[in-house]
C-alpha cells in the first residue's frame, strides 16, 4: 500500500496541526480573521 500519511499531506497544503482547547482554535481563528480583514481593507477589495 502507498498510502501517504495524512499528516504529510495536510503539510504540503500549509496545515499544521496545533494542540489545544476549542477556546484556544476560537481565539486563533479570530485572530486570523482580524490579520485578513486588514489586509483586505488595504489592498481596496471590494464584494460584487
Amino acid at each position: 500500500m502507498n498510502a501517504e500519511c495524512p499528516s504529510s499531506s495536510s503539510s504540503k497544503q500549509g496545515l499544521d496541526a496545533a494542540p489545544g482547547t476549542p477556546a484556544d482554535f476560537g481565539a486563533r481563528m479570530k485572530a486570523e480573521m482580524a490579520k485578513c480583514a486588514k489586509a483586505i481593507k488595504a489592498a481596496g477589495v471590494k464584494v460584487n
